[in-house]
C-alpha cells in the first residue's frame, strides 16, 4: 500500500508549503501538487495524474476535502472512482474524514462536502455583493474620483480624428484600418472624446 498526497492552492501567489509539510509528516510517499482553481476538475493535470496513478490498496491523503473538489457532484465522482479501485481517502486536518467503504463514512463525507460547497457559494455571493456596493457608491462620486473606471482604453481617439481630418478617410475606412466598429468612429468624431473604453468592434 502506498500513501499518496495531494496539495492544491487556487492561485500562483499562494503557497503550497504548509500543505506539503503536513502531507510529508502524515507519511505521504509521493505528492501531487498544483496551483489551480478547485471549482472544476478540468485543467488540473496533477490531480488527473494522481487519479491515474493510484492502485488498489493505496491511500490518498490531503489536508482538507476541498483541496480535491469544491462541489458535491465532483467529489462524488472522485469518491466513486476511488471506491471502485479499492483506494482509501483521508483528510488529515479534518478528524474522522476517512473513506473506508462504509455507509457512515460515505454519508459523512457527502455532508461535509455539501457544507463546504455551501460555504464557497456564500463567500462568492458576499464578494459579488461587496463589489456591487462599491460600484454603486463609486457612481455617486465625481468621475475623476471613481475607483472603477472600466477597462483600459484601447481605441486611440486622436488617431481616429487624424485619419479623418488629415488623411480624409471616411468612417468605414477608419474602422477597417484600426479594426474597430464604425459606431465607435462615429461616436469619437461626433462627441470629441479623447479616448474610448472599448476593445472590440461594435
Amino acid at each position: 500500500m502506498a500513501v499518496i498526497g495531494y496539495a492544491r492552492v487556487s492561485s500562483d501567489d499562494q503557497s503550497l508549503e504548509v500543505q506539503l509539510a503536513k502531507l510529508e509528516e502524515a507519511g505521504a510517499e509521493r505528492i501531487f501538487a498544483e496551483k489551480r482553481s478547485g471549482t472544476t476538475l478540468d485543467g488540473r493535470s496533477e490531480f488527473q495524474a494522481l487519479m491515474q496513478f493510484v492502485r488498489d490498496g493505496d491511500e490518498v491523503i490531503c489536508t482538507r476535502i476541498d483541496r480535491c473538489a469544491r462541489s458535491v457532484a465532483d467529489f462524488q465522482r472522485i469518491i466513486s472512482e476511488w471506491k471502485s479501485k479499492g483506494v482509501r481517502f483521508r483528510a488529515i486536518d479534518q478528524a474522522g474524514v476517512v473513506l473506508d467503504g462504509t455507509p457512515t463514512s460515505d454519508l459523512f463525507l457527502n455532508l461535509l462536502m455539501a457544507f463546504s460547497e455551501f460555504e464557497t457559494r456564500l463567500r462568492r455571493e458576499r464578494q459579488l455583493d461587496g463589489i456591487a456596493a462599491k460600484k454603486a457608491a463609486d457612481r455617486a462620486k465625481p468621475k475623476h474620483e471613481r475607483t472603477y473606471q472600466g477597462r483600459p482604453a484601447t481605441i486611440d481617439a486622436n488617431e481616429v480624428r487624424r485619419l479623418h481630418e488629415v488623411e480624409q478617410l471616411g468612417a468605414t475606412e477608419i474602422a477597417k484600418r484600426l479594426k474597430i466598429g464604425r459606431a465607435s468612429v462615429y461616436r469619437i468624431l461626433s462627441e470629441g472624446v479623447t479616448s474610448l473604453n472599448l476593445s472590440a468592434p461594435q
